[in-house]
């Protein structure tokens, strides 16, 4: 399975040509905004260095994810591609209370080295992406300023 990181802005289309390759790759959904629109997998990168999962909005310039209880707006951001021939391998799989399933996807690593998972949970009723933590149980999602956390949650994992 091919996943790719690409830098925000080579994908506002949606798909994008990676060069030396023959593949199409496309934005890895995550979820749907409030105003109906995709919510791509993202990642940010927080002012500590850290590479956080987040969500991207499709008419937005940013990743948007959580840390220390907020929503921060991250301008240097990758977006998640996969091959249009590979896409279909991805599943979002039920987890709980920190648990990850065989073939999660990386999002990012903590200043204390733990890996961040890909994660989404439904917040006022829409799939929104954000970040496992393993270590605190849980998943952080990114809504309306705030960073909310779940229990319960699904993972994005590659078969």
């Amino acid at each position: 399975m091919s996943v790719v990181w690409q830098d925000c802005g080579e994908t506002q289309s949606g798909s994008h040509a990676l060069q030396n390759t023959n593949e199409t790759y496309v934005a890895v959904a995550g979820g749907t905004d409030v105003n109906g629109e995709p919510l791509y997998v993202g990642r940010g990168q927080h002012e500590n260095g850290e590479w956080i999962p987040g969500k991207i909005p499709r008419s937005h310039n940013g990743c948007y994810i959580s840390y220390g209880g907020n929503e921060i707006m991250c301008h240097n951001c990758q977006v998640l591609t996969v091959s249009e021939s590979t896409r279909n391998r991805l599943q979002w799989i039920p987890a709980s209370n920190g648990q990850i399933p065989h073939g999660a996807i990386p999002g990012g690593t903590a200043s204390d080295g733990a890996t961040y998972y890909i994660g989404r949970a439904e917040h006022e009723g829409r799939l929104t992406p954000g970040k496992v933590h393993v270590h605190n149980q849980c998943l952080f999602l990114p809504f309306d300023g705030s960073e909310h956390q779940y229990s319960n949650y699904e993972v994005l994992c590659a078969q």
